[in-house]
């Protein structure tokens, strides 16, 4: 199932300046300028700041705690049946997912993309994150195909031009690339993923509030006016959240 959302192609501000960095991530992994903060309503409650994510290890570890082991659709065991050298794998293969779409690589990336966390300003811990990378959608079977996949086909058509084409189309956005060179039955779109809160944080407006850091860098950054994302149809839970609470629809 695929749900998309339209986006307003007006220029967001965010609110104060984020400085701390882990990883340096490479040209077309995208960094958010400056960080959002947002209070969570209640005396007590505390306050969320949404920014770039730049530590992929704690990140990983994150998603491993609050998706794999925490997901509402138990997805894995209960974490207390996980032994810790299963536990510390889960994380080691997370890792490398996220180094391979959000790390350092040589050379610039075809494809872009980011991932931004929720951070809990009071201890500093993550408590959300959320995705988007460009893909490529095949409109004439209405499924996005594999960023790998996308971004092969990407280099392999601009590879087949002459050596004069090839140097005017190098830097070019996907999206011109798409248009110009590649079937009317693709598409450059952005794509949500990896879309997490965690489950002491959860009905908080986290999931919304990530979700419009996510458009913001889609929109003011990219210049897509869509977001699009993939859920299975029977996982109720998550079509619920997408449809009703961040206005995704079909």
């Amino acid at each position: 199932m695929r749900l998309h959302r339209l986006l307003p192609l007006l220029l967001s501000s965010l609110l104060s300046t984020f400085s701390a960095a882990f990883v340096v991530l490479p040209s077309n992994t995208q960094r958010l300028s400056t960080t959002t903060s947002f209070s969570v309503a209640g005396g007590a409650a505390p306050t969320i700041s949404i920014s770039t994510c730049e530590n992929l290890q704690k990140a990983a570890e994150f998603m491993i705690d609050a998706f794999w082991l925490n997901s509402p659709q138990g997805l894995v065991l209960d974490e207390g049946d996980i032994p810790d050298s299963t536990k510390s794998s889960l994380v080691e293969e997370q890792l490398l997912d996220f180094e391979d779409k959000y790390g350092e690589r040589l050379g610039q990336r075809t494809l872009n993309t980011a991932l931004l966390q929720a951070v809990n300003e009071d201890d500093g811990e993550i408590v959300g994150l959320a995705a988007v990378e460009v893909t490529l959608l095949d409109k004439k079977i209405g499924d996005t195909i594999s960023s790998s996949k996308s971004e092969n086909l990407i280099k392999t058509t601009v590879a087949s031009l002459g050596p004069k084409e090839r140097r005017a189309y190098k830097n070019a956005p996907v999206g011109q690339i798409c248009e110009e060179l590649m079937s009317p039955d693709l598409e450059a779109v952005a794509v949500l993923s990896n879309l997490v809160v965690s489950p002491s944080a959860r009905r908080l407006g986290i999931a919304k509030n990530l979700s419009d850091a996510v458009e913001r860098v889609a929109a003011d950054e990219w210049r897509y006016e869509s977001l699009w994302l993939r859920v299975e149809a029977d996982n109720q839970a998550a079509r619920t959240l997408y449809e009703e609470k961040l206005e995704f629809s079909q």
